[in-house]
């Protein structure tokens, strides 16, 4: 009897019309809801027949299902109608709507929960944004969830980003990669633990410590985000730019890389590569199409220059770098600009340092205060404005303001402007005074004073000692012109110009009221020190970046 049975129901769906297939579902579903059966729509070969005490049903051969308006095919498929839950082998194809497929080998889905599981050896997601590939991916239909826990591979316009885990939300096109998140992009790699992904917006969240590696420079930091398509970036955490001509780091950073602009807050580094300087501050805004980098706040700068380091100190610094000239302006293409001379030795890419506000500044040949200060790299000159004070050697000078002309980076002159007035402390340690309108300085080649031009108003006071150093008499002196000439900075001769006034003091005669001029002012407490700069709010923080950069350097010369 079972034999008949068998064959009788063979015969049978031999001479079923295949229309029938066609238009009606192999297993008729019941009323719709949240938990409705699979719909087989078609398949070749059908084994058993839909009795209602057949639990578990095998179709093979172009078979369709679906369910809840998601189509799927495959080679073969075994369903459960009892557990509401569908298996299939070869050549998997799920469409949900015009949007979405996923293709694979194998296939276990669980209809009551719209769950699918994929497998195979290359499971692929695709949509209108992106591709995914991977071995094994976990989608819920309800959700539009995706989720592979094996690598994946996931393709966009022209990035290709690769993690171990990750999910994507279909509906949003939100990613999260998780585990040696890598995204390969022809201008750029990006590297980290843990990113998120809005392919709408272009934009990378990164969660972890991460490194952006580009033609342009490196960028690395703790967490915050990065689109992909303007370049823009902010992240927070200690985060550092870092490229062919400087590196600026801070705790918090926004960056546009097209453009050249950055933005650093809370213990910000600025490195100037290619001029061995390196400025420490609250703020720091780069502004590369304009050659423009701005520090603020409690800044310190350590600028070195043959051989000679120089510590500046202020509430503010800015940097402008030499311009580029445009193409057009020596008969080249507009829409190229002439290649950069080669660099000489010595030579750098500022033009002005500007430094604002309490300006302390500390060299081993020179130490000054004053409100503010502007050094032009062009032709090697300081100025010093509002009233500064330098000092040199055993001499203290004061001015309006005071322009120091550098040569091979020594002193090489000093032009003086208004109410100038020079102290100097000799070996008994007298004060000699000179003061006058206008004073001009000249110094040897080793930084050794050796003469001094006072223009207008000339007046000194000068302690004259003979060759056993004994005081001989205090030198008075006014006329509308004086030159001092010095030899190892000790005075050698006075030259007096237009009427002069003139009388010497005897040693017993001078007294302190008439040894100094009614404004003498010595400051020399104020004088910075090394120790004095380094001391301030962010002297460690410069001691660090300093060590680390000379690191960077030795290891590229190595």
């Amino acid at each position: 009897m079972k034999s008949v049975f068998r064959y009788f129901c063979g015969v049978w769906l031999a001479v079923m019309p295949v229309w029938v297939f066609a238009q009606k579902p192999l297993n008729p579903p019941k009323p719709a809801g949240p938990q409705s059966i699979v719909e087989v729509l078609n398949s070749d070969l059908q084994e058993g027949v839909n009795l209602t005490d057949m639990q578990v049903q095998t179709f093979t051969g172009n078979v369709i299902f679906r369910h809840q308006g998601v189509l799927m095919g495959t080679d073969k498929a075994i369903q459960n109608t009892s557990t509401n839950v569908m298996e299939a082998f070869g050549n998997i194809k799920i469409n949900q709507g015009d949007t979405l497929t996923i293709v694979g080998d194998t296939l276990h889905y669980e209809g009551n929960t719209r769950i699918a599981t994929i497998w195979g050896r290359s499971v692929v997601l695709r949509d209108k944004k992106v591709t995914l590939r991977t071995r094994k991916i976990i989608y819920n239909m309800a959700s539009g969830m995706a989720y592979y826990p094996v690598p994946g591979e996931i393709m966009q316009d022209s990035s290709r980003l690769t993690s171990n885990t990750g999910y994507y939300n279909t509906s949003t096109k939100y990613f999260n990669y998780i585990g040696d998140v890598e995204v390969m992009h022809p201008d750029f790699v990006v590297c980290t633990d843990s990113m998120d992904y809005d392919t709408h917006a272009k934009k990378a969240i990164f969660k972890a410590f991460t490194t952006i590696r580009g033609e342009k420079g490196n960028l690395t930091a703790e967490r915050g985000w990065y689109n992909i398509q303007t370049r823009e970036s902010y992240f927070s955490g200690r985060s550092t730019v870092d490229n062919e001509k400087y590196i600026l780091m801070g705790d918090t950073l926004n960056y546009d890389s097209q453009s050249d602009f950055g933005w650093a807050r809370g213990n910000v580094v600025f490195v100037s590569k290619t001029d061995s300087l390196i400025t420490v501050g609250d703020e720091g805004i780069r502004v590369g199409s304009q050659g423009i980098t701005k520090i603020n706040g409690s800044t310190i700068t350590q600028y070195i220059s043959r051989n000679e380091t120089a510590l500046i100190a202020g509430d503010s610094l800015r940097i402008v770098e030499k311009p580029r000239i445009a193409a057009d302006s020596v008969g080249m293409p507009a829409d190229t600009v002439r290649p950069a001379p080669k660099k000489e030795p010595g030579r750098e890419d500022v033009q002005f340092i500007i430094v604002t506000g309490k300006v302390k500044v500390y060299r081993t040949d020179m130490q000054s205060i004053s409100d503010s200060l502007i050094y032009n790299a062009i032709d090697s000159t300081v100025g010093y404005y509002k009233e500064p004070v330098l000092w040199h050697r055993r001499s203290q000078l004061k001015a309006d303001s005071i322009d120091v002309f550098m040569k091979n980076n020594r002193i090489n002159r000093m032009e003086m402007t208004r109410n100038s007035f020079i102290i100097e402390q000799d070996s008994l340690l007298n004060f000699n005074q000179i003061k006058g309108r206008n004073m001009n300085a000249y110094f040897t080649d080793s930084s050794r004073l050796e003469q001094i031009h006072i223009y207008g108003n000339a007046e000194s006071k000068y302690f004259i000692l003979d060759e056993k150093n004994k005081i001989v008499g205090l030198d008075l002196s006014q006329c509308s012109s004086m030159k001092f000439i010095f030899a190892n900075d000790e005075l050698e001769d006075i030259y007096f110009y237009g009427d002069v006034d003139s009388r010497l003091v005897p040693p017993g005669e001078i007294t302190q009221a008439e040894s100094r001029f009614e404004d003498f002012n010595y400051r020399i407490a104020e004088k910075p020190s090394r120790e004095s700069i380094m001391g301030l709010k962010h002297g460690k923080l410069l001691e660090g970046a300093a060590e680390s950069f000379m690191k960077q350097e030795e290891e590229v010369k190595n």
